[in-house]
Parts: structure tokens; sequence; C-alpha cells
């Protein structure tokens, strides 16, 4: 019995996190303790390989970096926030330091329940958005978001998360092997010896006993393709219509990379060329037809000429950003071997806007919105180098060019890494280390 429960504890604890993204941050606290207690447990049958797995080294580097700069930063009470906020980057890559822990089929199980769990909240979202559509659509010209339910000022990181979900089902709906793998589960559990059929041991980590299978995912092909398909038109109209910018703009670079990437790889350069014109086309119609896409359009154009004519910045999004960046370039300027430290910025932050006389009211002079400067500002050149590791490190240890799903999720996060410090708050953290540490060894065919 201890040892059934041990085999589902993983599971269990990465649905939970997947859930907790965009229901509450405390199941992604909880799910990530049960990944790891399940880990633990398996240890003896499936060993500890973390010095083996790259990604998760660099992760444990990355944490121990920030815990470092506690010898130099100054606010300790921010310091402890900010790191209890980073343990995902400690306790994830132990949990996960043997993929074996979660099989590809799990893995396909998980993408679902993530799906889904955007999926409904983004249909609450929208009914919300077409229930106020007056109203939100002015509010969208005054540079405020869509509100998203679950979470006050989640709507960046609800429009990643959104990005990174239409991918997935398209994943899921392109997978050549799904249909075949409970039917093939099934058939290698029949064949294994008695013994080891009752001790549910299967001679591959991807084929798993029958008692391991999810009744609620053993789906007709037909009718899992039919539920896959309204899905994504429904993440599709949710994106181009409550989406942020910033979500929007991380799913057209995915398709950019997709496209290029079946060029490459499958030699279809007609196929990638017009996969990218129809991209432009839509993009281009959903701006045009889409009010509320039209508003956040007119908006930015808005914002652009308060920046390019050097006006009031105060309550403009793009506008603010650039003064944020201006005053974190001397922030690091002034620090730029080991930074700040971690918690230490908010005070030189706002140190530096005073020297500037800036004239952004308080309550809009926030921190660098780019995960690479407030990188650099808290952590100096050595950290802004381990955070570009974690985008170059796929391409030297893992044949990216096979691996279609882990070069999207890095085009989604290096694009939003850009304009938000996405590794700053918890569901950000969690998100990127969970899907960076399981996507290498688990995708789809």
């Amino acid at each position: 019995m201890l040892k059934k429960l041990s085999l589902q504890l993983p599971l269990i604890g990465a649905l939970s996190i997947v859930a907790g993204l965009v229901f509450s941050p405390a199941m992604q606290s909880i799910g990530i303790g049960v990944l790891l207690l399940g880990s633990l447990l398996q240890i003896k049958e499936r060993g500890f390989s973390l010095m083996n797995n790259p990604y998760a080294i660099v992760s444990i580097f990355f944490f121990f970096f920030s815990l470092i700069s506690y010898s130099y930063a100054e606010n300790h009470h921010e310091f402890w926030a900010k790191i209890q906020v980073k343990l995902p980057f400690l306790l994830l890559p132990i949990a996960l330091a043997n993929p074996d822990v979660i099989s590809k089929r799990d893995f396909k199980i998980i993408l679902r329940v993530f799906v889904g769990s955007v999926l409904l909240v983004g249909l609450i979202s929208f009914v919300n958005y077409v229930v106020n559509y007056a109203a939100i659509n002015e509010t969208i010209l005054h540079s405020k978001p869509i509100p998203i339910l679950f979470g006050k000022d989640n709507h960046i990181y609800f429009s990643i998360l959104l990005a990174f979900a239409t991918w997935a089902a398209l994943f899921l709906y392109w997978d050549r092997d799904s249909h075949h793998q409970t039917t093939e589960t099934n058939r290698h559990a029949e064949l294994l010896p008695e013994n080891e059929s009752r001790a549910g041991i299967s001679a591959s980590p991807d084929l798993m006993p029958r008692n391991e299978v999810s009744p609620i995912f053993n789906l007709h092909k037909r009718t899992e393709k039919t539920i896959l398909l309204a899905a994504i038109t429904c993440l599709l109209i949710i994106m181009h219509t409550i989406c942020s910018r910033t979500g929007l703009v991380a799913f057209y670079a995915a398709c950019f990379a997709a496209a290029v990437w079946f060029v490459v790889e499958k030699r279809r350069f007609f196929h990638g060329i017009i996969a990218i014109i129809i991209a432009l086309l839509i993009a281009i119609a959903a701006v045009a037809f889409i009010p509320s896409l039209h508003n956040r359009y007119a908006n930015t154009k808005e914002d652009l000429s308060k920046l390019t004519h050097n006006q009031n910045p105060n309550y403009y999004s793009i506008t603010m950003r650039v003064e944020a960046l201006k005053a974190a370039k001397n922030v690091y300027l002034n620090h730029p071997i080991l930074g700040v430290g971690e918690g230490g910025l908010i005070d030189e932050m706002e140190a530096e806007y005073t020297r500037q006389n800036s004239i952004l009211m308080k309550e809009n002079r926030h921190l660098p919105h780019n995960q690479f400067v407030q990188s650099a500002c808290t952590t100096g050149l050595a950290g802004l180098a381990i955070m570009l590791v974690f985008f170059i490190l796929p391409f030297f240890e893992q044949n990216i060019r096979r691996n279609l799903p882990m070069l999207v999720f890095l085009v989604i996060c290096f694009t939003a890494f850009q304009v938000e410090s996405v590794l700053e708050r918890q569901v950000g953290i969690t998100f990127f280390c969970f899907f960076y540490l399981l996507l290498p060894s688990k995708t789809v065919q």
C-alpha cells in the first residue's frame, strides 16, 4: 500500500502545482512538498541522479548564489522574503533530479490538467469581460488590465500561462502516440511475470501498470481530439480578447520560432513561410476587429507617443517601464560585480529615483520590469550570467531540434523576461522551474 502511494505522490504533487498556478499559491507550495516527498520515497528504487542533471544543477546554483548575497544585502527582512519565494529553485531540482519520477504518460496528464485549469479561469474571466464589455473596453484605453479571476495584478502572469497552455493543447492534439498509450500500457502489464505485475514493476519507466492509469483520461482518440480542438479554439479566443500584451507577444514569438523549427527540422520551407504569413494575418485582423485588442493597440500608440515626446510618464505602462530601466541602469553601474543583494533593490531604486529627480509619483516608481536587468541589479554580472545559462544550456545539453515543446517554452519565457521580472513572484518561479526541469526529458511525438 505504501509503495503504491509513493508511486502516485509525484503525480499528485505535480497536478497540485499546475492547478495552483492559476488557483492558489498554497496549492503550489503543497504540490512541491508532495512531489518532493514522493521523489524521496522512490530514491531506493530509482536512485538519485542530481549531479547528472545539468538543469537541476543550474537551478540550485541560482538559488544558492541568491542566498550568498545575504552577506552584503542591507535589507535582511526583505532578503528573507525573497529567498522564501525562491525556494522552488532548491526543492524542485531535488524532487525532479530523476526524470523517471514523472513518466511520459503522467506528463501528458499534467499537461491536460494545466490546460484545463488555465482554460477554466480564462473562460470565467472572458464571461466577466463580456458582461462588463463597455466599461472594461474603456479602461483599456487608460492602461488598465482586463480583470483576471484568482489574483490581484495577476494579468501578466496569467497571460504567460495562457500562451504556454495554448501551445500545450496544440502539442497534445498533435501527439501521435497518445491514443496508443493506454492499450500498450495494459498489454505490457499483462506480459509481465505475475510477481512483477503484482508489485507494480514495469520494465520501462514510461510504461506503467494498469493500476496506475487514471480512468479520468482514458478517452477515445476521437473524443479527446474533439475536446482538445475545442479547448484550443477557446484559448485562442481568450488570448486575443483578454490577454495582456506580454502573453500575446510571447505567443506569437513562439509561433515564429515553431515556424523556423519546421523549416530547419522538417525541411518544410513552404509550410514554415505559410505559417508565418497566416500568423501575421491573424494578428493584424485581431487588432483591427477585436475591440479589446484594438483599444490596447491604441493605448500602446499613445503610450509610445508620451515616450517619444518626453511627456509625463505617470500611469503609462511602457513609459514608466523605461523610467524604471533608466534608474536600474545606474543601480547596476554602481554595483556591477555582485549587485545590491536580494532584497536590497527596492531601497536602491527609490534612492536612484530621488537622485534623478524623477517626475514619477511614488506609487508609479516600480522595479525594473525586466528579469535580466533585475537579476543584474540584485546579484551583479554573475547573476546575469546564470540567468543567461538557463536559456543557453538546452542548446548544448539537449537536442532541442527534436524537442519543440522545450523550444516554445524557452521562447515564451525569454520574451516575457524582457518586459516582466517573472522570477520575482511565486507563480512565475514555480511555472518556470517546474516546466524547465520537466520538458528536457518529456515531450510529445
